[in-house]
């Protein structure tokens, strides 16, 4: 019988910068967004984690931001809008690029 578990293959970090292009890497080669996680650190630093399928397994992508700014992945896949607006409206974090950054809570 065969083993339908999903591991992560791959984790990547990177510096808010770079976050575009490993997005839209992951697009182009056929990756699916499934989530955002959010995280405070105690210097208000906002440590964010995309997680996205490729070929059966997950990928994520761990970035930072001080400002509390960073580029949304909108554009990408419009899925990431309602996860987008819960961060800005829990966090602060304003995602520059997404046309619905209003807050829901």
């Amino acid at each position: 019988m065969k083993d339908n578990k999903k591991e992560i293959r791959k984790k990547y970090n990177c510096n808010s910068k770079q976050l575009e292009s490993f997005i839209l890497k992951i697009k182009q080669d056929g990756g699916r967004f499934i989530t955002i996680s959010a995280c405070l650190q105690e210097d208000k630093e906002v440590n964010l984690q995309y997680f996205f399928e490729f070929i059966g397994n997950y990928v994520i992508v761990e970035t930072s931001t001080k400002d509390l700014s960073i580029n949304s992945i909108f554009n990408f896949f419009n899925d990431s809008d309602i996860i987008e607006r819960q961060i800005n409206s829990l966090f602060n974090v304003k995602f520059i690029g997404n046309p619905n950054l209003e807050f829901i809570f």
